[in-house]
Order: C-alpha cells, then structure tokens, then sequence
C-alpha cells in the first residue's frame, strides 16, 4: 500500500473519529444546534425532580418531596403540580427555530440574555433555569432572553411570540423557539407557585363567634335552621338597646366561604405576625360537625414601598376538627309516608342511607386536605377577613340623630360668605308710619287707601320708624 494511500486513510479516521466525539458531546451537553430538533433531545421528563429559577431579584426552587411539587422558599408548601408539569414538557419539546452564532457576550444584554448576578439592568438579565435529576446531575441549563412579538393570530387577543433562549453549554450561540414561555417566567417569585386551588372553605355555618381583647367588641351569630340566608341570622344574648341589623351582619354569617390566600408566611417572621396576641379569634361551627378556630394576627408589612405604609393583607392561621356522625338520622315521619308501600318506604330508605354515606366520605375527604393546610400562617387579603374584624357595635342598625336643643328644627349653619336662609312667609300688623315729604313735593292719592284689618299672627318686633330728614334752609 502507498504512503499517500495510508495519509488518506488516517485522515479520514481521524476526521471520523473527532465527527463522533463532537457528536457525543454534543450529547452529553443535550445539545443540538440543527433548526427544527429538540434543544434538549436527551432530557426524560419523569427523571427530573429539582427546579431552579432565578429572575435577578428572587430564586425559586422547586423539588418533588413524598411525590409532590413543592416550593423549598415557602417552608415546602405544595406547588402548582399543573404549572410545573407544563414548564418540564416544554423544556424537553422545545424546538430551535433560528440559530445565531458567534455572539459576543456583551451583547447579550440586547437579547436580554444577561445571568442573573452579573450586573445587568432588569431589562437586560434574563431569566435562569436548571433542571436536575435526584442525584443533582443537571439535565438542562439555560437562559430565558426576550420575547419576539410575532404576527397576530385569528381569534386571539395577544400575538404569538417567539422568545430568545441561551443554553449554558453553548457560549455565544443565541436561539430562538417559536412559542415563548408563560408570564411565570417573567416574574419569577416564590408565591407565583403556590398551590392555591386547595383552601379551606366554610359550608352551612350553624354559628360564628368572635372574640378580641375587648369584651364589649364580641359576638356570636346564629343560625337555627340549614339552608337559612343573612335574613335568618340572630344575635346572641342581646343586650338592652342594642337593636341588630341582618343587613350588616350577613358577610360576617357567612364568613371564609371564598377565602383564597395570596401568600404562605415562612417560620422566619414568626415574631412579626402577631398571632401570639391575635386581633381577632373566631371560632365557626357547621352543621356538618366541622368547627374551625381562625385566628387573625398584625397587617403584613410592605417591604417592597417602604413609604406606602402597612398593605391591605393579614397573618392569619387556621385550624379544623370535625364531628361527623357516622349513622343516619331516623328521618321524620310525614304524613306522604302514611300513603306509600312498604317497598316505596324500602326504596326511599335505600337511597337515603346511600345519599348520606355518599356525603359522609365527601365529608372526611374534606377533612383530610383542610387538615393538611394547618400549622401554617397564612398572608389573606383584607377584604377576606373583614367580616371577621368587626366590632359589635359595627352589627347594629344606625340610631337615629338626636333633635336640637330646644326641641325644635333647626336650620343648619350656614357655611361662611353663603346668604343667610330666608324666613317663610311671616304675616304681622304693621301700625301707619309717619314720614315728613318736603313741600311740593307732595302728591295725594286718587283713592285714600283703607288702613289694613289686623290679622291673629305671630307677633314680631316692630320696625324702627324711619329718621325725619332736615329740609334744606331756602
């Protein structure tokens, strides 16, 4: 064989050679610059179990605990399952659409693909992911850059975007995926990923009592019948003078029926929460047998304007037991049932008893996941508790003003520089006054006139007679 033969062959083998170790790393990075292919082709959906993100201001880490999402910088609170199922696929699906090459890192920051902690302005620095596996290998790294406004798509009210993203193994490489990733990864904070579809939620409220620091704050509404509205509940134990208003009362009858929360308290501001001295300490009972203890602590401070003063949001925690009965009431004869067969009252019996074991394992299930939501505290709106911080006198009908001394109306005061009020029409008897008219000046009346007849009418002081007028000397 020729030497130039054998040159040949060794060069197609190292060519060879070098194509399949830039192809394995290529692999092992989960790389692949190709348009139209997966940027991360090897990554398996179901192997990761940790995710972290960073948007410059605050980290996010999310990790699977006893099977379930869940979020570490809220104490391990259960995360959005769905949320995080939907960034994992599209992490693992999303296809290259446009690849720019040779990219110099200080132009990033036009794609809004600076890292976070590198000193870039919040429109400049994307947005960190890293997926690991359970053993902390990472099977995707990368940056979330700017959004591309795309055309209009028929029926829908926004635009299609596509979006930058820079992958850590890949210096200097810029791609683009056709559809950007949900609002969440432009605003990356701990509560965004909460699970707030599961809360607890009062049903058929027999009785709401609340309790304060102040005894004569109290109270306790009542509910004597099931399925009563605001018009049926009743003040207990009134006291004399107090006259209670149904109206006013309703939303606090009815209160932590909707409730949802907008944030989970960590353990580190636990001496900032006030519950050790609540504000309010409501007890509800239902007549399903649930009764929750709400306690309502100090209003959350803001952190983010320090000059706009405490928020509209509380430190509230909740606790639940239950009595259930675990037998069906004998139901109360009627005068129908005299008139049905006794395989009719069979029938009837039948169904009832399996309507009630139906809703006793509603019920328990109910009690299972309310119980798993306590021993937290809770950030709520005010809006949600307000029916739960009023005062007693806040359930009374208005009293009526008291009348102005004297006993009768008076006129209110006017407000200054404003015409003082005129007087109604006043009827008086006014006796013929006498004023001097210089000589020549003086002209009598056709008719004399006939000097008017008294009238019973109010009497009022009598004007000043006029000041005679000195005639000029002639």
């Amino acid at each position: 064989m020729k030497l130039k033969t054998i040159l040949i062959l060794l060069v197609a083998l190292v060519a060879a050679v070098a194509l399949v170790l830039l192809r394995n790393k290529n692999d092992a990075d989960g790389i692949n610059k190709a348009v139209g292919s997966k940027i991360f082709p090897s990554l398996v959906t179901e192997e990761v179990s940790t995710i972290v993100l960073n948007g410059g201001k605050e980290e996010v880490t999310l990790e699977i605990k006893d099977g379930k999402w869940t979020v570490k910088g809220r104490d391990g609170f259960p995360a959005n399952q769905d949320n995080i199922a939907k960034l994992v696929t599209k992490v693992g699906t999303m296809l290259i659409s446009d690849v720019k090459e040779d990219v110099n890192e200080k132009y990033l920051s036009r794609f809004k693909l600076q890292k976070p902690g590198n000193g870039g302005k919040d429109d400049e620095t994307g947005t960190a992911v890293t997926l690991k596996k359970a053993d902390g290998t990472v099977v995707a790294d990368f940056t979330v850059g700017k959004n591309i406004p795309g055309a209009m798509t028929p029926g829908s009210f926004s635009n299609s975007q596509a979006q930058y993203i820079a992958t850590a193994s890949a210096a200097g490489q810029v791609l683009t995926i056709k559809e950007a990733f949900d609002y969440y990864m432009n605003n990356v904070t701990n509560k965004a990923w909460l699970d707030t579809s599961t809360f607890f939620k009062v049903e058929k409220p027999k009785a709401v009592s609340v309790t304060s620091a102040k005894p004569e704050d109290n109270w306790t509404l009542l509910r004597e019948k099931e399925g009563t509205d605001a018009a049926e509940l009743k003040l207990a134990d009134p006291k004399p003078g107090e006259e209670f208003d149904t109206a006013k009362a309703g939303n606090s009858g009815g209160a932590f029926s909707t409730v949802t929360f907008a944030d989970v308290a960590t353990a580190d501001v636990k001496d900032k929460t006030g519950l050790d001295q609540p504000l309010r300490t409501a007890t509800i009972e239902t007549f399903d047998g649930f009764k929750y203890t709400i306690k309502i602590g100090k209003p959350v401070e803001k952190t983010v304007d320090p000059n706009a003063g405490a928020s509209e949001e509380y430190y509230v925690t909740v606790d639940v037991e239950a009595s259930l009965a675990e037998k069906m009431p004998e139901p109360v004869p009627t005068p129908e049932d005299a008139k049905k067969s006794e395989e009719e009252k069979k029938t009837a019996r039948e169904a009832a008893e399996k309507a009630f074991a139906e809703n006793l394992t509603k019920l328990k299930e109910k009690l299972a996941k309310e119980k798993a939501l306590t021993g937290r505290t809770y950030i709520i709106a005010k809006f949600n508790v307000e029916p739960l911080l009023k005062n007693r006198a806040d359930l009374m009908k208005d009293k009526p003003a008291a009348p102005a001394a004297g006993g009768g109306e008076s006129n209110p005061a006017a407000p200054p520089g404003a015409p003082a009020p005129s007087p109604g029409p006043v009827s008086a008897t006014t006796p013929p006054v006498s004023i001097e008219i210089p000589p020549g000046d003086q002209v009598k009346p056709a008719i004399e006139p006939k000097p008017a007849e008294p009238k019973p009418a109010k009497e009022l002081p009598l004007p000043a007679a006029p000041e005679k007028k000195e005639q000029p000397p002639k």
